[in-house]
């Protein structure tokens, strides 16, 4: 999806600053680099059942759409990384 498209999509269903939450599902190996894209929201960790992959449920407040599309921009650069 092109990035005007997926900001207007988050700027007509979000009202901002307001809460937004993420969700992806990465390497467990890999978990640090995903964390410090998050500093003070609040998180939740669910390791896989074999602990090679780990779920990551982060929700915080955000002051526009800008701010969600360039933490989602970062993440994608983290290899093997699943955003629901």
């Amino acid at each position: 999806m092109d990035r005007e498209r997926f900001k207007k999509l988050l700027d007509d269903h979000h009202t901002w600053p307001g809460p937004y939450t993420f969700k992806f599902i990465v390497p467990s190996s890999q978990l640090d680099e995903l964390e410090k894209l998050f500093s003070k929201e609040e998180r939740i960790l669910k390791p896989s059942a074999n602990g090679t992959y780990t779920s990551l449920t982060v929700t915080g407040i955000y002051e526009s759409s800008d701010d969600v599309e360039a933490i989602y921009q970062s993440a994608c650069k983290i290899e093997k990384i699943i955003m629901l």
